[in-house]
């Protein structure tokens, strides 16, 4: 290891992580986007059964079934 890495290691103090990740959180954005609109429309036409999504065959039969009912 050089000396000057050293003394550049010493001078920074290890307490500016601490400020720069709170910063950092403070401007995290936690909403979702939707990059793909197709997408989006796509899954919330997919007939889904305990938020997972049901082959198109097996649609169709819970289709019919729901309807009959």
């Amino acid at each position: 290891m050089d000396e000057g890495e050293e003394e550049e290691r010493k001078e920074t103090p290890s307490g500016l992580g601490l400020p720069r990740f709170l910063a950092k959180q403070n401007h995290r954005v936690w909403t979702k986007k939707v990059k793909y609109d197709v997408r989006k429309n796509f899954s919330d036409s997919r007939l889904r059964v305990k938020g997972w999504f049901v082959k198109k065959e097996d649609e169709l039969l819970m289709r019919d079934l729901v309807s009959i009912s």
